[in-house]
């Protein structure tokens, strides 16, 4: 159980990803994280603990855009860290941010039978 926002606006949306972020907050209290995105490129922040402790005022200042994504993380599989903490990065091939609410459980299956071999791959079945 994790909590998930998206929000495409007029205006920057750094301070309403935030306070959905807030309000979301029941849904996962292991870790948090805002990805903006500003004329294609991607600003991201996350970490460990509470949204109110893992954002200060220069992070927020930093994620500029009209555009962006906020996770909330409940763990229920993987380890207690903060590479945990979504959204994810992946930079290649062009570079890609997202966050998900799941489980991938069938994950070394697919490795095995050759249905998943780069990261990349593995992002189209979460």
């Amino acid at each position: 159980m994790c909590g998930i926002v998206g929000i495409v606006g007029s205006g920057p949306v750094n301070q309403r990803l935030y306070d959905a972020l807030t309000v979301l907050q029941h849904r996962g209290q292991d870790a948090a994280g805002i990805m903006t995105s500003e004329e294609g490129e991607l600003f991201v922040r996350k970490g460990q603990g509470l949204v109110r402790d893992v954002f200060e005022q220069h992070h927020m200042l930093e994620l500029r855009g009209h555009a962006g994504i906020g996770h909330v993380r409940y763990p229920t599989a993987g380890c207690d860290n903060a590479a945990e903490s979504q959204p994810f990065y992946v930079n290649a091939p062009y570079g890609i941010c997202l966050a998900h609410n799941g489980n991938l459980t069938n994950a070394a299956e697919l490795e095995r039978t050759g249905d998943i071999s780069t990261p990349s791959q593995t992002l189209k079945f979460c």
